[in-house]
């Protein structure tokens, strides 16, 4: 029995025994149990953790109470609901049977009359729902269940309700409340308000695949499915079964109109149809109207569908399959309806090139290899590609977004930064040294300038006019070209060294990301002044006066989005403010839009490289995740005491420092891309993880406090790296350990927060790195300070014994101390050792020892204390195979005694090695929100 299955029927252990699992779902775990007060067999449904977590208990019961209240032959009643334990639950009868999913599975089709006899039966549970308010939203084979001959509609109204307690939050947990194949229209475009024609049309569906064998729209991909509900005419049912009848195939197609007005008014009246010989398509009406939607709502859908178009369709998949999370602002309580994203799968010979910086930063981009088509239909990518010998370079590739493929656009090898005339007719491109358009259709590739202020700056981004001008990044300042050619114009120049008036080339100094604002008579561009992105402001530049302002400070990648959106790139953070277009100047405080955008680390020449996001004057938005690099992905393994590893399961990303809660039920890690880190605090019972607000560009995690509700943590947010105690559940602000700790150095700089409330950190000293302690109220104090480097500082359990590494003997070794006091240090390891860590009772020191091949996990008993005595270490687990480095613990023990540790996917486990730079240039995905401009309306409220 499963750790949740235990804790569930403990849980319910007074009402309920548990039986087994009888199967799962998209929001649900279903259990056989056993009724104790009514001796009878019932099935639980068990909300996912995930869903669990952004629902509150209160109003999740609430919301379930109309569906209890119907009463109805074909519709399985709820016998209870309710919180217990932290799960969220449902029962209904265990009935014998099947679905009707399982049924279509084995026969494919059913016979027309007890097809249109289930179906009939259906409809008079849907009337009866209707009549009573709720509408179900997710009416499928899978929800229909087939007892005796007689169908039961199961789940009524649970995704209502779902939706209801979640307050607009479902698609954060990345469950789906609908399924592709018989959503409605409506639903696919992510209408807020959904009548009773939704469920007449998916009723439809479920009947037109009775007859006919299949839904009726198909494809290989949600996207293609829901692309197909809004744009497609189903084939008819009568040329897929001859045998069926003129009225029911008529039937069923009105019930799949487009439009809800065009649809049956009812489901009584969808009954009628079928059973009415005379019935040729004529929308017949009942005495029932339950929300029939008038002309106004007629006129609003269709409206709605121009406006979202194809690309609606892809982003309603991403909503109810893909499910990837819910856009949001820094408020997590501001969700708004139809806030969604979806991902865009690249081909694997051809996904997104990020070129650039070859070095420490993993191949950063140092040019933007994003465009979306003004109408947002399109997006243009710089894709990758591999020659003979192994060299990569890139080529753009065209991908609708509502299309399967992406095509190679001939003639642009090496092209990079594409961006879109006004029109969307053409596609403009930086390449060998130049400008260059080609149309949207493909042809010939023109060249626009090949300006040589152009071959020192890659394409640090442009922008075309409405004009038919386009801004272009030189190396001395902002150029502007005409679209067909012509000598280019500098319109805003650097700084200039006031001897020589050449530019400043020490300081790093440059423009990028230049976007032209409404009537093109100015522009905002960011300017890099410095190596550390912090430093980087957006200007606005009057092109007639060519006066400059400063709209914005620490901050890159201006693009504004009318009316009044200004969105910008701070260290990875996607970030949004008001803007007042006509007087170039930002309106109230900025928000996050996005924390995990993929923004390039400065370059060796000092131009920071721009942030991977676009945005069409439509208002999609298209972005890079900073951890999308599959090769730089972690694994989380849980390993016994025997070196069994069992693999957790949490999604590949980066995951550096676990460090585990006093309790042992909570870690804490450090996630990035390489550019920057922030912490983050997993819930290992419930299968949840929190981001915590510590600010900063980088951000480590060192240890617990003893009770559990804090973190001691590292952070550069006030532009220095110093030691902050951060709430565990984001309850209050970070808050400083103490005002004369002083700076100290972020990635493994913190060590231990004792169990006496002691905590030891690391700072650098006149010889080297130094372990410092401070006690609580007191003042920090030098522990450990000589002239070699001492780091890694790890308390005992109960505090009094501090183990460190020290080089003092020309490799780092493991030591221990008695803590307080002067007491002796004692050798733990005598070739070579770091990263130390304790045993639960705090008998045992284990520690990671180099080898050739494989690390090894070395143990090392504790004998005595006074006087501190510790054995001869010993191999524990060799290998040790998951490239722990020596100076940077990245496991943490657990209370039963196995470790919790990561471990690079790819690695070698000799420490890790580095992938392939080739491959780390690619990225294989790009995210999408589709009518993300109404989105950042709603959010603002203004």
């Amino acid at each position: 029995m499963s750790d949740i299955t235990e804790r569930l029927s403990a849980a319910l252990a007074d009402r309920y025994r548990i039986e087994r699992e009888l199967g799962q779902g998209g929001m649900a775990t279903v259990y056989l149990a056993r009724d104790l007060k009514h001796d009878r067999e019932v099935a639980i449904k068990v909300l996912k953790p995930e869903l669990a977590a952004v629902l509150g208990a209160e109003r999740f019961v609430q919301e379930i109470k109309t569906t209890a209240a119907l009463q109805h032959p074909n519709i399985l009643p709820l016998f209870d609901s309710g919180s217990a334990g932290g799960f969220l639950f449902y029962v209904m009868p265990y009935v014998e049977g099947e679905t009707l999913r399982a049924r279509l599975d084995r026969e494919t089709q059913l016979g027309v009359d007890e097809s249109v006899k289930l179906v009939t039966e259906v409809a008079d549970a849907l009337q009866y729902a209707h009549e009573h308010g709720v509408v179900h939203r997710d009416i499928k084979p899978e929800n229909i269940l087939l007892h005796a001959g007689r169908p039961m509609v199961a789940d009524f109204g649970i995704a209502l309700a779902v939706s209801a307690a979640a307050g607009g939050r479902m698609t954060e947990t990345g469950l789906s409340l609908g399924t592709p194949h018989y959503m409605s229209p409506e639903q696919a475009t992510a209408e807020k308000h959904i009548t009773n024609r939704s469920d007449i049309y998916s009723l439809g569906a479920v009947l037109y695949e009775m007859l006919t064998g299949e839904p009726p729209h198909t494809g290989t991909s949600a996207q293609q499915i829901i692309m197909r509900i809004v744009t497609e005419k189903p084939r008819p049912v009568s040329e897929a079964r001859e045998s069926v009848p003129p009225n029911v195939a008529a039937a069923v197609t009105t019930a799949l109109h487009k439009l809800p007005a065009d649809r049956f008014d009812s489901a009584k009246a969808f009954a009628e149809a079928l059973a009415n010989p005379g019935y040729h398509g004529t929308v017949l009406t009942s005495s029932i109207r339950a929300e029939a939607p008038g002309t106004s709502d007629a006129r609003r859908w269709k409206a709605r569908a121009m406006a979202l178009g194809a690309a609606a369709v892809v982003m309603a998949a991403g909503m109810t399959i893909l499910g990837v999370r819910l856009w949001r602002s820094g408020n997590p309580g501001n969700g708004v309806a139809g806030q969604i994203q979806f991902t865009v799968a690249l081909p694997t010979d051809s996904g997104v090139y990020l070129g650039g910086v070859e070095d420490a930063t993993f191949g950063r981009p140092s040019a933007r290899s994003l465009a979306l088509s003004p109408d947002g239909k399109v997006l243009v990518y710089a894709g990758w590609k591999s020659d003979s010998s192994g060299t990569v370079t890139s080529r753009l590739y065209r991908r609708p977004l509502a299309q399967e493929q992406s095509d190679p656009i001939p003639g642009t090898d090496d092209g990079s930064s594409p961006f879109f005339s006004p029109d969307g007719q053409w596609i403009a491109f930086f390449a060998a040294g130049g400008l260059k358009r080609v149309s949207v259709g493909g042809g010939n590739v023109e060249t626009v300038t090949s300006d040589a202020h152009l071959t020192e700056v890659g394409g640090c981004g442009a922008d075309w006019g409405d004009d038919g001008t386009i801004v272009y990044c030189g190396a001395d300042g902002i150029y502007r070209v005409g679209a067909d050619g012509g000598a280019p114009k500098l319109i805003a120049m650097l700084r200039r060294d006031s001897a020589t008036s050449r530019p400043v080339a020490d300081s790093g100094a440059g423009f990028a990301s230049p976007w032209l604002l409404p009537g093109g008579r100015s522009l905002l561009v960011a300017r890099v002044d410095r190596p550390d992105p912090r430093t980087n402001t957006i200007v606005a530049v009057d092109l007639g006066s060519r006066m400059e302002t400063t709209v914005l400070h620490d901050a890159m990648d201006p693009m504004f989005l009318a009316p009044d959106h200004l969105l910008f790139a701070r260290r990875g953070t996607l970030m949004e403010i008001a803007f007042d277009a006509r007087r170039a100047r930002t309106v109230g405080e900025s928000r996050v839009v996005l924390s995990d955008v993929m923004q390039a680390l400065d370059t060796p020449s000092g131009t920071s490289g721009l942030a991977q996001f676009a945005v069409s004057r439509s208002g999609t938005l298209a972005w890079v995740g900073g951890g999308t690099f599959p090769e730089l992905a972690f694994d989380v393994f849980r390993v016994s005491p025997a070196g069994r590893a069992q693999r957790l399961g949490w999604g590949p990303r980066m995951y550096f420092h676990l460090r585990l809660s006093p309790r042992g039920d909570r870690v804490a890690y450090d996630a990035g891309p390489i550019s920057h880190f922030a912490i983050y605090v997993r819930d290992l019972t419930r299968g949840v993880t929190l981001p915590l607000s510590t600010g900063g560009y980088d951000n480590d995690v060192g240890a617990w406090s003893p009770d559990g509700t804090s973190l001691l943590v590292a952070s550069d947010r006030d532009g220095v790296a110093r030691v902050y105690r951060v709430s565990a559940d984001n309850s209050g602000p970070p808050q400083p350990v103490a005002s004369d700790l002083g700076a100290v150095a972020v990635q493994g700089s913190l060590g231990s927060w004792s169990s006496q409330g002691v905590i030891a950190y690391v700072k650098a000293g006149t010889g080297g790195s130094d372990i410092w302690t401070v006690a609580p109220g007191g003042k920090p104090a030098p522990f450990v300070a000589t002239e070699a480097d001492e780091t890694a500082p790890a308390f005992s359990p109960d505090g009094r014994l501090l183990a460190y590494v020290s080089d003092a003997s020309g490799r780092g070794e493991v030591y221990v101390r008695p803590y307080p006091g002067a007491g002796a240090a004692i050798p733990v390891s005598g070739d070579g050792g770091g990263a130390p860590g304790w045993s639960p009772d705090g008998r045992r020191i284990y520690y990671i020892q180099a080898r050739n091949t494989k690390p090894v996990m070395m143990a090392a008993d504790v004998l005595s204390r006074a006087p501190l005595r510790v054995a001869r270490a010993r191999p524990f687990i060799d290998p040790w195979p998951y490239g722990t480095a020596a100076g940077s613990r990245n496991y943490d023990v657990m209370p039963d005694g196995s470790f919790i540790v990561s471990e690079l996917r790819g690695s070698s486990g000799s420490g890790g090695t580095r992938p392939d730079i080739r491959r780390l240039l690619r990225v294989g995905a790009v995210h999408v929100i589709v009518n993300f401009a109404a989105m950042l309306t709603a959010g603002n409220a203004r």
